[in-house]
């Protein structure tokens, strides 16, 4: 494990630095498609526990939109700013989605609670207008 932390920390680092989203967590996840690129990320699953995180900063300012599914069991949706201010709490989210507004320069960290919940939740951003 000493040796995994460094790799992961520097990973993150340079994911932060380019734009990219990255992503860690203590979960399990059963029937999982993942997905993660430049526009966003997304998971649909059948049954998801624990806690997963994903840090993003925008090289630009953003809309990010929102999207769940739920089918069974819970999840929750906390986003904060690196100054841990936060922009974004949902808790036990139903069917549908939130829209947000993420500023340029600044890093975010998205982190989604599920006990075993069965659905997927979707991100995705766009340049504001």
């Amino acid at each position: 494990m000493k040796k995994i932390l460094p790799v992961v920390s520097l990973l993150l680092a340079l994911g932060m630095l380019s734009g990219c989203v990255s992503s860690m967590g203590e979960y399990n996840a059963v029937g999982c498609v993942s997905n993660q690129g430049g526009s966003g990320f997304s998971m649909k699953y059948e049954d998801f526990d624990g806690t997963k995180y994903y840090i993003y900063s925008p090289e630009q300012t953003l809309a990010a939109t929102l999207t769940f599914e739920t089918l069974g069991g819970t999840i929750s949706c906390n986003i904060n700013a690196k100054d841990n201010d936060p922009v974004l709490v949902r808790e036990k989210i139903r069917t549908g989605s939130f829209r947000v507004k993420l500023e340029k320069g600044e890093t975010y960290t998205f982190r989604f609670r599920a006990e075993h919940h069965k659905g997927s939740f979707d991100v995705r951003w766009e340049p504001l207008a």
